[in-house]
C-alpha cells in the first residue's frame, strides 16, 4: 500500500506518466535518490498481483 501512494505522489508530481519520470518526480518529492524511486515504482508496475487496470477504474 505504501508503495502505491509513493507512486501516486510522484504521478502528481511527475512531467510524464512514464516510468521513468514517475520514479524520479517521487524521489524528488521525497528527498531520495532518483535510482531508487525509479525501481520502486517499476517493480510495483510489474507485480503479477497488482491488477494496474482496475486501480486505473477506480
Amino acid at each position: 500500500m505504501l508503495s502505491l501512494a509513493h507512486a501516486t505522489l510522484g504521478g502528481v508530481h511527475a512531467a510524464s506518466l512514464s516510468v521513468h519520470a514517475i520514479g524520479q518526480a517521487l524521489a524528488w518529492a521525497r528527498g531520495g535518490v532518483q535510482k531508487h524511486g525509479i525501481k520502486q515504482v517499476d517493480r510495483l508496475l510489474s507485480n503479477e498481483a497488482v491488477d494496474v487496470w482496475k486501480l486505473a477504474a477506480s
